[in-house]
């Protein structure tokens, strides 16, 4: 039979108690909380990166027994965790540039849709805005343009063509 005991007294003598990690670690935060503002530039971060370092080497208590430099270690964890907050602050403010493109691009894309709706000839114009603003059916439509269901239908059709048709012409007059 294998006898284990010696393996746990090792593990034990590797692991820092609580008090060790306070005396040891913790003690460390207003170092960690200077170096994390310098790198950062900012004090709410910081203090986020100072506190994720402090986690991260609480999970990994085990094997801070092991480490002549676990100070050392501490400020490679942190260095290591800024740099993580600044990718990941480069990254995020590269989407919302792009969102805000985006969102120029689709504003200047309704407005345009608006012009061209307002082109429109005034029953299909109606039509339009029967069916997307106020969401009516076919139906409904023809009911209250006094039409029938299919000229409804085929004034639709007219409507569209002539809108894909201004904003055609819009396209090519931009490239031009």
């Amino acid at each position: 039979m294998l006898c284990i005991a010696p393996v746990y007294g090792y593990i034990n003598r590797l692991v820092i108690t609580t008090e060790q990690f306070i005396k040891e670690i913790v003690s460390l935060q207003p170092r960690l909380r200077v170096v994390a503002d310098r790198m950062l530039r900012n004090h709410e971060e910081a203090d986020d990166a100072v506190q994720d370092t402090l986690t991260k080497l609480w999970r990994m208590r085990w094997r801070l027994g092991m480490m002549k430099n676990a100070q050392g270690y501490a400020m490679r964890i942190l260095q290591h965790v800024c740099l993580d907050k600044m990718r990941h602050s480069q990254v995020e403010q590269k989407a919302l540039s792009e969102m805000s493109c985006q969102e120029e691009s689709f504003n200047a894309g309704y407005e345009r849709l608006a012009e061209a709706i307002a082109l429109l000839p005034e029953r299909q114009r109606k039509l339009i805005e029967m069916k997307y603003r106020d969401q009516m059916s076919s139906a409904e439509m023809a009911e209250a343009m006094g039409m029938s269901a299919s000229n409804v239908n085929t004034a639709m059709s007219r409507a569209y063509a002539t809108l894909r048709q201004i904003l055609n012409d819009d396209n090519e007059e931009v490239r031009q």
